[in-house]
């Protein structure tokens, strides 16, 4: 997704974790972050939801911060199988373009991510700490090397979405609010 206007991309994504229907709690940490960096730059915040079901937890994420919420459930989706949520995941952002994309690192999210941004020809900073925008509005995203003597802070200037994955703790997840959202269920096609 090489691309030298990045003002095409817009909003920042979520990728909300679940297993067989339950919701994993750094999802709700991570729009929270999510919420945070919205404030600075005015973008909508759309969660990312997989799933055999899930209504109930979409219906809940406008309350954490979502604006949207993209469902896509099929029976194949009840568990995280790498395969079918790399092809549904890289051709939403393919066809959606979001500016910025967080994602758990957790086992999914640290399997799932790299897939993705190798799929959407982007970069990927692993197991984020700090996440901020600069004064370009570019995500500066701070991770740890060297075994936590150093913290580095990395760009992805050129090319977008602009990825990571976050470490469950890192933020709070916020309260619950009365918010209403919009939904969108995307059309799954997966064979056996």
């Amino acid at each position: 997704m090489k691309t030298s206007n990045t003002k095409e991309y817009q909003g920042i994504w979520v990728f909300i974790e679940q297993e067989e229907g339950r919701l994993s709690e750094v999802s709700l940490e991570l729009l929270t972050a999510a919420r945070c960096l919205a404030e600075k730059k005015k973008m909508e915040i759309c969660a990312v939801l997989l799933g055999d079901g899930g209504d109930a937890i979409a219906e809940s994420l406008p309350g954490y911060g979502a604006d949207r919420v993209y469902l896509a459930r099929h029976p194949a989706l009840r568990r995280y199988l790498a395969i079918p949520y790399t092809k549904i995941v890289s051709r939403l952002v393919l066809e959606k373009r979001p500016d910025i994309f967080l994602l758990p690192a957790t086992s999914v999210g640290s399997d799932l991510a790299p897939r993705i941004a190798a799929r959407v020809d982007t970069g990927l900073s692993a197991h984020c700490t700090t996440l901020d925008l600069n004064e370009k509005g570019e995500l500066m995203q701070v991770v740890p090397a060297f075994g936590g003597k150093v913290m580095a802070t990395i760009l992805c200037p050129t090319h977008r979405p602009q990825m990571a994955t976050v470490r469950p703790g890192v933020f709070r997840k916020g309260d619950r609010q009365e918010k209403q959202g919009k939904s969108e269920r995307l059309s799954v096609e997966l064979s056996p």
